[in-house]
């Protein structure tokens, strides 16, 4: 039997979790890393530790490498460093389980919490969901204090679940493509303050140089799993009027992660990416003070005949409970998770 669960946030964990921020805010403001960053001889990583103080060493694939989160349980993961990525399958079949959840901002608390909770790591943050899908439908990044644990994380998991015969699928938001361009409007100070500290630019810690921008430029920003797709914003009528398949247009917008993006990129590729795209558009949420044309049903109906799917399952708006609409053709699934 195939089961599909979506991931929310109970209200006695966001409690916790304020109080739990409260206590340890100036521990939290300056533990941040590593980032791991290549520097034309070899791989370097820097942490900032307890003290504010930036620790660097020189590391290298298949290094394993240990992440700090001051008063979280548990306090320390480790990973190991790869060289070589898997761009993913647009997709995918096969599983018993699909566990979903979108829209975590940096909340390392709530991550593992769902994790733990719903027996797809243990205790010690290893895979345990077997054969099964994880997926992230996008914004990871951005708000929290704890982003670069979280993509940390994602990425051990990646590779634990590989091994297992299973798939974390990273589904990449608005927000996750916004810090690889360098838009660090909604970044916490310590992440503006970590770049200056190694002399680069903010978008430099995401960047091809950086591991873990490396890795988030072999994710996708569309993918159907077991019927279901996955997109962190929706599908508007622009966008299926390209007539695209999702393989073709994670190929498309993959060369231009971390670029601005103009209407002088190639009209597909701009249509993908700005407001009516994949990453922003609000038109099956809601429509955004009439900024946003309102999806219909039979724009629901046709993009599911189109993907053969069974449903779109979205975040990148805030909603008080999982909840479908379009007689059940969109799941939102972003929920408050602080």
């Amino acid at each position: 039997m195939f089961v599909f669960i979506f991931a929310g946030c109970e209200d006695a964990v966001r409690v916790e979790q304020k109080k739990i921020e409260e206590e340890t805010d100036h521990i939290s403001k300056m533990i941040d890393g590593p980032y791991v960053l290549n520097n034309g001889t070899g791989l370097i990583s820097y942490t900032a530790d307890y003290y504010g103080n930036t620790v660097s060493e020189n590391v290298k694939y298949g290094d394993t490498l240990k992440v700090i989160v001051p008063y979280r349980e548990p306090e320390v993961f480790l990973f190991m460093l790869r060289k070589d990525f898997t761009v993913p399958d647009a997709e995918t079949e096969g599983g018993d389980k699909i566990f979903a959840t979108s829209d975590i901002e940096g909340n390392y608390y709530a991550l593992t919490k769902l994790l733990i909770g719903n027996g797809i790591v243990d205790e010690k943050l290893n895979w345990t969901f077997w054969k099964n899908h994880l997926v992230f439908d996008g914004d990871m990044v951005d708000r929290g204090e704890y982003v670069t644990q979280v993509l940390w994380l994602m990425y051990k998991l990646d590779r634990q679940a590989q091994k297992a015969g299973g798939h974390v699928h990273f589904i990449l938001g608005n927000h996750d493509v916004m810090c690889m361009a360098g838009d660090s409007r909604y970044a916490r100070d310590k992440y503006l303050d970590m770049a200056v500290r190694l002399n680069i630019e903010y978008k430099e810690l995401y960047g091809e140089k950086s591991e873990i921008g490396r890795w988030m430029r072999t994710r996708n920003a569309i993918e159907k799993v077991n019927g279901y797709i996955f997109v962190h914003a929706g599908i508007s009528s622009d966008v299926l009027d390209l007539d695209m398949s999702l393989k073709e247009m994670n190929g498309i917008m993959r060369p231009y992660y971390g670029m601005k993006i103009t209407d002088t990129v190639p009209n597909d590729v701009y249509k993908l990416f700005k407001t009516s795209g994949i990453l922003w558009y609000w038109g099956c949420q809601n429509s955004k003070s009439g900024a946003y044309p309102k999806a219909t049903d039979d724009l629901l109906e046709r993009t599911l005949a189109r993907y053969g799917a069974k449903a779109v399952v979205v975040g990148h708006c805030l909603v008080d409970k999982i909840e479908t609409r379009y007689s059940g053709n969109v799941v939102m699934m972003d929920v408050h998770h602080t």
